[in-house]
């Protein structure tokens, strides 16, 4: 019988309400399948209750472990008494809550389900609607066998907050073929500003590895390096570097056929930017083909160097017998590394210098001074996780959960934090703690009714735990231990990723160390979500999530952890020192964005300080989230402009140079009576500020102002002989002059003249001023330029980026000129002489031979259309400098590409970052 008259007594957050729209318009298309993902803790349960409800019709609910099971049965029985629940599958319960593992279990050495799932299979068949919580989980054999319950009529409703992006295609097509693409997602930022989960921070420790670990590496590398070396100057086979520069140019597929670049970049973008970096690298020169862009300018990194060696291995050494010969020869040595080469590629083993990066003993030396630092700064209000891969390795000192609970139990500074650690089949306890622990147990056991019998070994500094009795299991000592962390009997856990990962919920948890090496968006998302639940008792909690990298520049591959942890924050919002919520690592430190291995180690001790700086100010991190203010909850670009040298140490043409427009002073003779321009002055400053009180204009049109100075000086001046000088222009000389800040100059000008080109195109809101440019200088020294309050700022980022870029296959180029600084100066410095004069009839006009042009590309968005091309060069000769445009196919516009192909001529890298606003 349908229960849609059941009633849930609860308002909807903004996005729940949103989601639920999505439902409603997509079930009335005749849609049955609904795939939602929202981050943990946003409610997701609460959302697939209200469409159960909705369609009326009974239900199954799957989940991963018994823990989300039987929170679904809890949380209905919160909303209604109207619906009737059950764990039980052979129930006639309007909802069961079950677990995937009880329709998915096979018969012991065999492939094929054992009878009681089936039987239960059948028992399901009648269910109309089938729920799919944490449905990432929809990759292999649970969904080929949740298939099986999904038939016509039947209403799919996927939840998630972690579709598996990263997992090989054939899982992920199993993923899309059961649930089909997401409908409607909710990301964190928004779920935090409405004041639904906890605001955090993402913090970072960098640190060596220690020296054992560094010659293990450094003998790691030896034979490697003798053979990258021999595959440079070998004379018996093409070395390396020319085979590089030579696939970019003619690269053939597998039947032979001749692949243009352009197309080559769409197969096969990472081998496009590997085989690039690496020729830069070599110093060799890029085949006139390949279209460089700003991600190929960077520093060639291992994982690069893998995809040039299986290219070149695969596709030529191993076609020769002399190839053979150094196949075998690179074979070994990344055998030695951690990498296994064969005719088929590269591939990772579990074992080699990642390995010991990832699990390095100095991650754990360092977790002292993180979690000393966290306990001086919260005091007794400290809850803290810190998780590791696995329990214990007995043949390495590492990261393993019982290393860390050594090293915490043999340190007094951090001893008080009295550390539990919790795994799937351990209990260890610091020995201070035992008699509350003790006690504390016994009080649970009672109210919870358990039968268990506790005994104790003594271990140095810990004690380990065991129970016997039918109600000691992993369920009920991990129900313990959380309780005690939530009271603050204990102050820190220690466990696995496995266990406290999915599931697993602490309110009054707020600092997390993550020690793991995975980097999978699910694993990541869920161990996140952790630190984040509110805290009834602290209105303000901010949480600190922690990672611990260890890189090394004394070898190639010394950056993997790095190249780790860029991966893992890869899909991933976070708020960043300027306030920004962004995309990506770069929003933990810009440096991390941007910087090579080399730079990372140099800066890796101020990038530290900054982060325990930054994780002593929890409320500052608050207030910057700003809960509850306005957002438009859409996810953009921004650009980020990174200065560098140029070749011969210019760091760009305008550094010691300026723009023309600066300078283009128009000196007109208009009488002798200079006094009265003063008057005119004033006058022409009255009338525009009328004209701004009391016309709807979008910016102030100095045209204007300058006709009616000049007006009212003709009208004033009746003897010629008086210099009259374009005020405005003298102005803006004087600023550029005096003013440090050249590149915000320069970015901003860009971005003016990108701004109101593009609302003239129609291509932004008309609403839009010049005050929603946002320019702002970043720890790095890099320049983060972004369009405020505009659904179309991802479009303006590109552009301004655009102008930027080396010349290579643009539609249309823009004249600038520019001006040595020292002639500017001089110039100036005459002007305000003949201004002492007042008369005179010299024109004191620099000279046309003392600009030099340069040119800039015309950015994509204008480049469309002519006409549009035609209002970028009025707002660019307006604002920058008085320029031609030119096409790039024919005249001279063809000849200054030629000479200017791939050049750079401003010395500035740029970024496309991510953005939420």
């Amino acid at each position: 019988m349908p229960f849609t008259d059941a009633l849930f007594y609860i308002t909807f957050r903004k996005y729940q309400e949103d989601m639920l729209t999505v439902f409603e318009e997509q079930r009335k298309s005749g849609e049955t399948k609904f795939h939602f993902v929202a981050p943990p803790g946003s409610g997701k349960t609460i959302i697939g209750l209200e469409i159960i409800r909705r369609i009326g019709e009974k239900a199954v609910v799957f989940s991963p472990n018994q823990a989300i099971q039987a929170q679904w049965l809890t949380r209905l029985k919160e909303l209604t008494d109207d619906i009737s629940g059950s764990a039980d599958p052979f129930s006639d319960a309007e909802v069961l809550s079950l677990t995937y593992q009880i329709i998915t279990t096979k018969q012991r050495h065999f492939e094929v389900l054992h009878k009681n799932a089936q039987n239960i299979l059948d028992a399901l068949e009648s269910r109309k609607v089938i729920v799919l919580d944490e449905c990432h989980h929809m990759t292999n054999f649970w969904a080929e066998i949740v298939q099986r319950l999904i038939k016509k009529g039947v209403y799919v409703i996927g939840l998630t907050a972690t579709p598996p992006l990263d997992r090989e295609k054939k899982a992920y097509d199993t993923y899309l073929n059961l649930l089909e693409e997401v409908d409607y997602e909710t990301l964190l930022p928004p779920v935090i500003k409405e004041g639904y989960l906890a605001p955090f921070q993402d913090l970072i420790y960098i640190v060596e590895p220690t020296d054992t670990e560094l010659e293990q590496i450094k003998s790691m590398c030896l034979e490697y390096n003798n053979v990258i070396t021999e595959l440079k100057n070998t004379e018996e086979i093409t070395p390396i570097q020319f085979w590089a520069e030579s696939r970019l140019a003619n690269y053939k597929d597998k039947k032979g056929l001749l692949v243009p670049f352009d197309e080559l970049y769409i197969q096969n973008t990472e081998l496009c930017i590997a085989l690039t970096r690496f020729t830069l690298k070599e110093l060799r020169e890029l085949p006139y083909s390949v279209i460089i862009t700003q991600e190929m300018q960077d520093t060639l990194t291992f994982s690069d160097m893998l995809l040039v060696l299986e290219d070149y291995s695969v596709n030529y050494l191993a076609e020769s017998e002399k190839g053979r010969k150094c196949f075998k020869k690179l074979k070994h040595a990344l055998n030695k590394m951690g990498y296994i080469l064969s005719k088929n590629g590269v591939k990772n083993l579990p074992t080699g210098i990642k390995t010991i990066l990832s699990l390095s003993k100095s991650k754990i030396i360092i977790l002292k001074k993180i979690l000393s630092h966290e306990m001086l700064m919260m005091q007794d209000d400290l809850r803290c996780l810190v998780l590791t891969d696995y329990e214990m390795d007995e043949s390495r000192d590492g990261t393993s959960a019982i290393d860390v609970m050594r090293i915490i139990t043999d340190n007094p500074e951090i001893d008080p934090c009295d550390p539990i650690l919790v795994t799937g089949k351990t209990v260890l306890v610091d020995d201070d703690l035992l008699p509350g622990f003790k006690s504390f147990a016994l009080v649970f056991f009672e109210r919870e009714k358990i039968d268990a019998v506790l005994s104790f070994k003594k271990v140095k500094g810990y004690v380990e735990v065991s129970g016997t009795g039918s109600g000691w299991n992993t369920r009920t000592y991990v129900k313990l231990i959380t309780e005690m962390l939530e009271l603050g009997i204990t102050k820190c856990l220690i466990s696995t990723k496995s266990l406290l990962g999915e599931g697993w919920d602490s309110l009054k948890l707020n600092t997390l160390v993550d020690l793991t090496v995975v980097s999978s968006f699910v694993f990541v998302n869920q161990i996140r979500g952790r630190t984040i639940r509110l805290d009834p008792d602290n209105y303000h909690k901010t949480a600190n999530n922690w990672d611990v990298i260890a890189i090394t520049n004394q070898t190639e591959i010394g950056h993997f952890d790095y190249e780790r942890v860029k991966k893992k924050y890869s899909q991933f919002y976070g708020i960043s020192e300027d306030d920004i919520i962004e995309k990506g690592i770069g929003h933990l430190h810009p440096l991390l964005a941007s910087a090579n291995l080399d730079t990372l180690v140099k800066k890796k001790d101020d990038i530290n300080d900054d982060m325990l700086k930054r994780s002593e100010d929890r409320l500052s991190v608050y207030k910057r989230w700003k809960i509850g203010s306005p957002y438009k909850n859409l996810t953009t670009k921004c650009s980020e402009f990174i200065p560098v040298e140029l070749e011969g140490g210019m760091e760009s043409f305008y550094t010691e140079r300026i723009i023309d427009n600066s300078l283009n002073t128009e000196i007109i003779k208009l009488g002798k009576k200079g006094n009265k321009l003063m008057v005119a002055g004033l006058l022409a400053i009255m009338c525009s500020l009328f004209l701004w009180a009391n016309l709807d204009m979008r910016e102030l049109n100095s045209s204007i102002i300058i006709l009616i100075y000049y007006f009212i000086s003709v009208l004033l001046c009746q003897k010629k002989g008086t210099l009259l000088i374009r005020p405005f222009a003298n102005i803006k000389i004087r600023k550029i002059l005096k003013n440090q800040k050249s590149i915000i100059n320069l970015l901003y000008s860009f971005a003016h003249v990108v701004l109101l080109s593009l609302i003239e195109i129609g291509e932004c809101e008309k609403q839009l001023t010049l005050g929603d440019i946002s320019i702002k200088k970043r720890k790095d020294g890099s320049y983060r330029v972004f369009l405020e309050n505009s659904y179309k700022a991802g479009v303006f980022a590109k552009a301004v980026a655009d102008i930027i870029s080396p010349i290579q296959s643009q539609k249309y180029i823009i004249e600038n000129k520019v001006i040595e600084k020292h002639k500017a100066m001089q110039f100036w410095k005459d002007m305000k002489k003949s201004f002492k004069l007042t008369i005179g009839t010299k024109k004191l006009m620099i000279k046309q031979e003392s600009f030099t042009s340069i040119y800039h590309p015309v950015p994509e968005v204008f480049s469309t259309h002519r006409k549009n091309a035609d209002i970028f060069k009025k707002r660019w000769n307006k604002i920058i400098s008085r320029g031609k445009l030119l096409g790039t196919r024919s005249g001279n516009g063809k000849e200054i590409v030629k000479q200017l192909y791939r050049k750079k001529l401003i010395g500035l890298n740029f970024k496309e970052k991510d953005i939420w606003i």
